[in-house]
Formats: structure tokens, C-alpha cells, sequence
């Protein structure tokens, strides 16, 4: 008898005979499932170090976190004024960031909803959800940017490999990874957040220039792998 199979063919045996499907349920803390698919893309990777650009949360709608509870850490970067604390309370393995990111140091017009998620310096992206009604618009705060490289050479520890890059910043994404100093600073995944806007079309092709391919994703998030 192969006693390592007695664990799965229990549970099975529980869950078909007391009707037990949380035996085969599977957390995650992403909006999309995106931290499932990645967990699978790194699989038996038990440490790692992403970048998240746009990490709203610890846990909510992260795409980050189940690697984080794996062994993994990372740089989280947030604009939200007091993430810094929150992320420093709940993620403390991580570098913590509270810090908007473009592609030019400015002042620029941060937008905030009730639905902090929602949250957003584009423009574009404030207009669609007020006219949506996706979530009742608050107030905005001038807030200087910063690029992601120079935050990198200030924050990245010596000699780290970038396993994973996450962004999700409503509407911001292409400024964002025009920020990035790619000959020093090159993920393997790429784990980006796509909204239907002019910008798209632009989205696909910086990357396909940088080398990525598209390999998985889902309804409004692409996650790209560098060519080998």
C-alpha cells in the first residue's frame, strides 16, 4: 500500500460522502485568481522577490500575498496615504514604499474614490468610473512622482534578482513601465493589470519590445514571461 496516497483518498472520501467541498476549496486573495496562476507559473519556487507597483493592500485584491505567506518578499509601492503603515503592520518581511510612480518626477493630480481601489492619476480612468458610478468621488491631492528605476537603486537590496513584477495602477501602467531602467532592472514575469483604454494597443507592444510574451491571463490582467 502506498501509504503517502491515504491523505488525498481520505479527503476525497470525506468530501464525496458529507457533502465537504471547503476540503477542496483553494484561497486566494487576488481580484481574478492572478496570485493562483502565478503560484503555479513559480510552482516549487519557495522564495522569490517581486516588485508591486500599485499594491493598494496587504491582502485585499492582492496578487502578491500568497507568494509573501510562501516565503517570498518584496518591494510594495503605494500612493495611498497611510499604506506605508498598514503594509509595514501586516507585511513586515517587505520594503514599503508610499510613493506614486510615472515616468517623470511632477506633481500630479492623485484622484480618490470611497472605493480606494479605484483610486487613479489618469485622467482617462477618473472620468470612465464617475460617469459609471463605480464609486462616489472624494477629493484629489497634488502628490509628487518618482520613477520605479530610481526607487530600485535606492531600495532594491545588492545583488537581488526580480522574479516578479505586479502593477496595477489604474490607467497608469505604460508610465509606469517606461520608468524602469530594463538593462539593469528585467523580470522574469510581468503581472500587469490591462484596462480597455487608448493606451492598451501601447501596453502589448513596449513589452514585446522589451522581449516578453504573453502567456497567461484573464479578464482585465495579462501576465507576460521574458524570451529566453
Amino acid at each position: 500500500m502506498d501509504y503517502k496516497m491515504l491523505p488525498g483518498k481520505l479527503k476525497y472520501i470525506l468530501a464525496s460522502s458529507f457533502k465537504l467541498d471547503f476540503l477542496y476549496s483553494s484561497p486566494y486573495y487576488s481580484q481574478e485568481g492572478e496570485d493562483i496562476i502565478l503560484g503555479n507559473i513559480f510552482d516549487v519556487k519557495k522564495s522569490g522577490f517581486y516588485i508591486d507597483v500599485g499594491a493598494y493592500h496587504p491582502y485585499k485584491f492582492s496578487n502578491t500575498y500568497l507568494l509573501y505567506k510562501r516565503g517570498w518578499r518584496g518591494i510594495n509601492i503605494e500612493p495611498r496615504p497611510g499604506s506605508k503603515a498598514l503594509f509595514s503592520k501586516l507585511r513586515p518581511r517587505d520594503i514599503n514604499i508610499e510613493a506614486a510612480i510615472a515616468n517623470t518626477n511632477k506633481d500630479t493630480i492623485y484622484y480618490m474614490f470611497d472605493e480606494s481601489a479605484l483610486n487613479t492619476f489618469s485622467r482617462y480612468h477618473f472620468k470612465a468610473v464617475t460617469s459609471s458610478n463605480q464609486s462616489r468621488y472624494k477629493h484629489s491631492l497634488r502628490i509628487k512622482t518618482k520613477k520605479l528605476k530610481d526607487i530600485l537603486k535606492s531600495k532594491l537590496p545588492k545583488n537581488t534578482t526580480i522574479d516578479l513584477l505586479n502593477i496595477d495602477a489604474e490607467g497608469s501602467e505604460l508610465e509606469i513601465l517606461k520608468s524602469n531602467d530594463w538593462s539593469l532592472y528585467s523580470p522574469k514575469i510581468i503581472c500587469i493589470e490591462i484596462l480597455n483604454t487608448p493606451k492598451t494597443t501601447k501596453i502589448y507592444a513596449y513589452l514585446k519590445r522589451l522581449g516578453y510574451k504573453l502567456i497567461a491571463q484573464t479578464l482585465n490582467t495579462k501576465i507576460f514571461e521574458k524570451n529566453t
